[in-house]
């Protein structure tokens, strides 16, 4: 027990979040089911813990305002502090969220290494790019990588507005178009 596992320490050079791990759970507020947070307290407590560090998207910074409102309503004294680390970079209050970045280079370099393909093969590429329903990702990844079109979910599309542009391009001459859609785009 508490031996480092060489090969697992090697994996962290490429994957260094995915570490951290995810979950999807979300807590409920203490006046409907207050076993979560009773067990929180209570592990709290066991091992003194007066500074929690919680990082994520908007359900885990919800999931803190929840846990700091509890410890203060019992008189627990515990910081809680979310760390804003989301793809989406579509939190309230900042500027540009970690994980953001790092996600932008790989879907730029998605998007312009499709270009070759897409040119010798004459096609129409669709990529789509994460983002929940924020668009920033797909549109950070696709002006840079050379998308055609961007497909936003903060602006609804009309497919024969986006087929007209395609058709558009094919009469100036280009054989190819490369269009980077958004998870959350909807027409």
């Amino acid at each position: 027990m508490g031996a480092e596992d060489a090969e697992e320490l090697k994996l962290l050079l490429n994957t260094p979040s995915s570490e951290l791990g995810s979950c999807r759970y979300k807590i409920a507020e203490p006046e409907e089911d207050d076993s979560d947070y009773k067990r929180i307290l209570e592990v709290f407590k066991k091992y003194d813990v007066r500074y929690f560090f919680y990082n994520g998207g908007n359900d885990s910074m919800d999931t803190c305002n929840k846990i700091s409102r509890y410890m203060s309503s019992v008189g627990y004294d515990c910081r809680v502090i979310g760390v804003p680390k989301t793809i989406d970079n579509d939190l309230w209050g900042t500027d540009v969220t970690f994980g953001f970045h790092t996600a932008v280079d790989i879907g730029t370099e998605v998007v312009d290494r499709v270009h070759t393909t897409a040119s010798s093969h004459k096609r129409v590429m669709v990529i789509e790019i994460m983002g929940n329903k924020a668009g920033w990702l797909t549109l950070y990844s696709g002006i840079a990588g050379g998308a055609d079109i961007i497909l936003l979910p903060e602006m609804p599309y009309d497919i024969d507005r986006v087929c007209e542009a395609v058709e558009r391009r094919a009469k100036r001459g280009s054989n190819f178009s490369i269009i980077a859609v958004a998870e959350g785009a909807m027409n």
